[in-house]
This record gives C-alpha cells, sequence and structure tokens, in this order.
C-alpha cells in the first residue's frame, strides 16, 4: 500500500479558510492555526508585530466595533502570495452606527500558514474605529 501524498494547501485555500472562519462572532482561536510561528503582521500602527501583535488589535477594535458582514469581492494569488478584496461592515458596540467599506488584505503563505501580512482599509472605516475609540474611552 503506498501512502498518500501529503497535501499543503495553496495560499487562496489558506485565505480561503481564514474568510470562512472571519464571520460575526468569531474568535482569535478560531484563526490561531493558520499563522505560523515566525509571522509578521505588517498592518499595526505601531510597527510590525506578531500574531500576539494582530490579537491585541482583533481585541481592540472588538472592544468598540464588531464586524457584521464580509462580502469578499474577489481572492486570487500565485506562488506564496495572496490578494483578499472584501468589502466589510462594522457596527460601533453601541450599536448607534455603522459604516461599510473596502478592505485589501495581501498575505504570504509558506507551507500551509500565513506568515506575513499587510491590510488597510477604507479611510471611512479607519475614521469611525477612531472615533468609536475615542468615544468609548470619555
Amino acid at each position: 500500500m503506498t501512502e498518500p501524498e501529503s497535501f499543503t494547501p495553496t495560499p487562496v485555500d489558506v485565505a480561503s479558510v481564514l474568510l470562512g472562519r472571519q464571520v460575526p462572532g468569531w474568535d482569535i482561536d478560531d484563526i490561531a492555526e493558520l499563522y505560523g510561528d515566525g509571522y509578521v503582521n505588517h498592518t499595526g500602527l505601531d510597527g510590525p508585530g506578531g500574531f500576539e501583535t494582530h490579537a491585541q488589535w482583533i481585541e481592540r477594535i472588538g472592544g468598540v466595533a464588531e464586524f457584521t458582514g464580509m462580502d469578499v469581492v474577489a481572492v486570487f494569488g500565485d506562488d506564496e502570495r495572496v490578494c483578499v478584496v472584501s468589502s466589510n461592515t462594522l457596527r460601533s458596540t453601541s450599536g448607534d452606527e455603522s459604516v461599510t467599506g473596502i478592505g485589501l488584505t495581501a498575505m504570504r503563505v509558506v507551507d500551509g500558514e500565513v506568515v506575513e501580512n499587510w491590510g488597510a482599509y477604507e479611510p471611512r472605516i479607519v475614521e469611525a474605529l477612531v472615533r468609536w475609540e475615542g468615544s468609548d474611552t470619555d
């Protein structure tokens, strides 16, 4: 009997699984296994950080907003790189305001794990998050 060949998911496969787990009510533990040990998030406001920085960012955002929808517009990639374009809707935790805008995420995937990430949101999303975060501390 021959051993089955090992399967390494493509970058697009990994991004698709990751996106499938980032739905309303998701938890950071749901996606932790998809990130490599040396993961670097280049998106952080304080400069590059590892998975803990990414988790802290998600927790910080979760304090003022919740993702209520994500529609994937496009996912494409080759070799180790993948790019995701999505329409994201967030609602303030106070429930009095929501915002929708485009998000762009680029990832580098090695051996089935995300090892680097770059992301950006349309300015209206960032502005709303900053406003909501400021009103949360008043």
